[in-house]
């Protein structure tokens, strides 16, 4: 891990990067903790990283709640997408 964080300018990693991270030095994937049953609890800036790695997804603007649903559906919603997905 500390390869990784001495290549960032500040050296620090978004929590997908860090994800990235300890997924190729052979921790744990976040698919293979899902796939026991077990529920993660993700907090992410970036929306697409975290859209694609959830079931179920709770957007979040200045603290409250303005979207949530399977993570299916946020991806087709027009406004997520435009608001928060940059598509």
């Amino acid at each position: 891990m500390s390869d990784a964080t001495d290549s960032a300018p500040d050296g620090t990693l978004s929590p997908a990067e860090r994800l990235d991270v300890l997924e190729s030095e052979g921790v744990v994937s976040v698919e293979e903790i899902a796939a026991q049953g077990k529920t993660i609890l993700l907090v992410e800036q970036n929306a697409a990283a975290a859209i694609n790695l959830a079931d179920y997804c709770y957007v979040l603007d200045q603290g409250r709640i303005v979207y949530q649903g399977a993570s299916a559906d946020l991806r087709s919603n027009d406004e997520v997408r435009q608001e928060y997905l940059g598509v």
